[in-house]
């Protein structure tokens, strides 16, 4: 895997497309393809069915919250009482603040976990530092219309940043290691990890999210997997809730 991200150009599938395509280029500084036929190149194809991103290969995906696996998974009959839902401890902070719990989602990657926690009546905070994909996720917002705020930024700054508003939760889901077998991987994660590649500051990364987090914060971790760098110097309460692939670790703040 190529140490730095791939150049993405912003592609209008017709002429329809093409204003769109030129704002989504500006808001984002994302660079516009010239020629939409041009070979071997990464784009965001802008469409009337969306954004598609697009690898030279022809492999691609799209965020898409109103329809797919997302959405399904959202309207399951014990959607409230599964592993998120339940690692995020929402029943009793909502006694406790008599309001909408807030959540940054400091690694919003596709959205899909940021989506999961809107649907469960919060208020959604996604960080990206990708541009591509924050395009991709203020479009699939939008359509939603979802009760998420993109933020294109670094999310330890973004974190650090005292001007910024502190969270009930903050939620971290860094990149796990590619696998050996790339046919082992779902498309969409090929192209997350050529995107932003795997994490590299954990343990920054957590202590910022412990000094945000009002309430605790939340790990997802590989089943298996070693606590999260950094979980040695924390000395408050570490709690899990175990899925069939997944765990989430608590960091307990109240």
């Amino acid at each position: 895997m190529n140490s730095s991200p791939p150049e993405v150009f912003i592609s209008a599938d017709d002429p329809s497309c093409a204003a769109q395509a030129q704002r989504i280029a500006a808001e984002f500084g994302l660079p516009l393809l010239a020629t939409p036929s041009e070979p071997g190149v990464w784009r965001l194809q802008v469409s009337s069915e969306g954004l598609l991103l697009l690898r030279p290969d022809g492999l691609s995906t799209q965020i898409n919250f109103v329809s797919g696996k997302a959405r399904q998974r959202s309207q399951e009959a014990n959607f409230k009482s599964q592993p998120l839902a339940r690692a995020l401890g929402l029943q009793k902070l909502r006694k406790k603040i008599n309001t909408q719990p807030d959540i940054i989602d400091a690694t919003a990657g596709f959205g899909t976990d940021g989506w999961m926690m809107a649907c469960l009546d919060t208020h959604v905070r996604l960080l990206e530092a990708s541009p591509v994909l924050c395009a991709m996720l203020s479009h699939a917002v939008n359509v939603a219309n979802a009760d998420i705020k993109v933020i294109n930024t670094d999310s330890v700054a973004y974190l650090r940043d005292k001007n910024h508003a502190p969270a009930d939760i903050v939620y971290l889901d860094p990149m796990y290691p590619a696998t050996r077998s790339k046919a082992l991987v779902k498309k969409g994660m090929q192209l997350l990890h050529e995107l932003i590649g795997p994490d590299h500051n954990s343990e920054t990364l957590l202590h910022a999210a412990l000094d945000k987090a009002n309430y605790r914060v939340v790990v997802k971790r590989p089943k298996g997997a070693e606590q999260f760098a950094g979980s040695e110097s924390f000395t408050g309460q570490i709690t899990s809730v175990q899925s069939a692939h997944t765990r989430f670790d608590i960091y307990h703040l109240s």
